[in-house]
């Protein structure tokens, strides 16, 4: 397959290019003078039309001093329009951008005064594909074919697509600040003498893992040991760890239970937030949460155990409250067992062990319902909804 030229594809913009110069050279060689002719009412000899000619040449010769004289009765008519006429600057402005153009290349990059995004689209559009055809024709006909899938042909174009210092010391600060790259990296990049530096900087926060080895450290916790010997908590197992955690001493390797906090105090706002934020309500299973606030287990002469919402639970007040979607019920249980404005009991036909958690929201509140059984090994929710001040009025014993 043959393809075609860019002098043949483009033959027209690049004639009219041509065309205009050799015009600029006319005026140039004629000193500018323009085309015409000299007419007269009277009849000339040969002789005198002949010296006329002679005179006429020298005129507008290269190296004519510009002076002519015409006798009486001799008239010069132009028949060539002035450059100013064909609008010639601005046509040339037009050609030189036109043919710029079939380079994929801005006028201001010939020009010498490129923006950055001028500059590396110029690079892209007019530089790569170049090298990009000829990397292919080295790999081709360079490479044996046992070759071709451990070495390859390729430009270095770093430097021809280097940014401003600005936008690289950026882009740098983000590749050390993720750890894609290292200081060293980047002062080599710069063609800055390394420092020989050789450690990694990492936060506290970091788990490091070798994949060799398969060992891991943590730098916070100081604790280390290997992912093939420790064992593995199912992300249920792992949900259940982060629960307990809050309310109960929990190993951090095994996820073993090693008792429960103390009772008694106060729980802070951000033990709070933690307990709210662990309220993940899934709809399929039944779902177990984080135990009550210290101090209001203090006050209801209670033990500290985990809140349970069966799955019979959440289907029947689904039936009860299509009104309120399952999106809500984290909110709703969250804020209300977690941190609640008000508790009171049910009527005198409830079951005693029945206690309502209340969080107001404006004219509503958010409810939940709550059995607290010693007999049972959790404290169970009943009901969930979000009732009206009015209502919460008219529910109190």
């Amino acid at each position: 397959m043959q393809g075609t030229g860019i002098l043949k594809e483009n033959a027209l913009p690049l004639a009219v290019a041509y065309f205009t110069m050799l015009y600029e050279k006319s005026l140039v060689r004629t000193n500018g003078n323009k085309r015409g002719f000299l007419k007269t009412k009277n009849k000339i000899t040969q002789e005198a039309l002949n010296e006329l000619k002679t005179r006429w040449e020298q005129y507008t010769g290269e190296n004519s001093d510009g002076l002519m004289v015409l006798n009486a009765g001799l008239e010069f008519q132009e028949t060539a329009a002035t450059p100013e006429q064909l609008q010639m600057s601005e046509r040339k402005k037009s050609l030189a951008a036109d043919i710029c153009g079939i380079f994929g290349v801005s006028l201001s990059v010939i020009n010498g005064n490129p923006s950055d995004d001028e500059y590396s689209a110029a690079i892209k559009i007019a530089v790569l594909p170049v090298l990009a055809s000829i990397e292919a024709a080295l790999n081709q006909d360079l490479l044996l074919e046992s070759e071709k899938d451990k070495f390859k042909f390729t430009f270095d174009t770093k430097e021809l697509l280097r940014g401003s210092i600005e936008k690289r010391y950026a882009a740098y600060k983000d590749g050390i600040a993720s750890n894609v790259l290292q200081i060293d990296e980047a002062r080599y990049m710069e063609n800055l003498p390394s420092l020989d530096l050789t450690f990694i900087k990492l936060g506290l926060q970091d788990v490091l893992y070798d994949p060799k080895t398969k060992t891991f450290f943590v730098p916070n916790t100081g604790a280390a040991g290997s992912i093939e010997s420790a064992p593995v908590m199912t992300g249920e197992e792992q949900t259940q760890y982060q629960i307990r955690s809050v309310d109960y001493i929990q190993d951090e390797t095994t996820g073993q239970m090693q008792g429960s906090r103390p009772k008694g105090g106060v729980t802070s706002d951000d033990e709070k937030q933690a307990k709210i934020n662990s309220v993940q309500i899934e709809t399929e299973k039944d779902n177990i949460l984080p135990g009550l606030n210290q101090e209001d287990l203090a006050e209801l002469g209670k033990d500290d155990k985990p809140v349970l919402l069966k799955k019979e639970v959440i289907d029947r007040n689904l039936r009860r409250h299509p009104d309120v979607a399952i999106e809500e019920y984290n909110r709703i249980i969250g804020q209300a067992l977690y941190n609640s404005d008000e508790r009171f009991g049910g009527k005198e036909y409830h079951d005693p062990n029945y206690m309502n958690f209340i969080k107001y929201n404006g004219n509503k509140a958010a409810l939940t319902l709550i059995e607290l059984a010693d007999r049972k090994d959790n404290y169970e929710i009943v009901h969930l909804f979000e009732p009206s001040r009015t209502n919460i009025e008219k529910m109190k014993p």
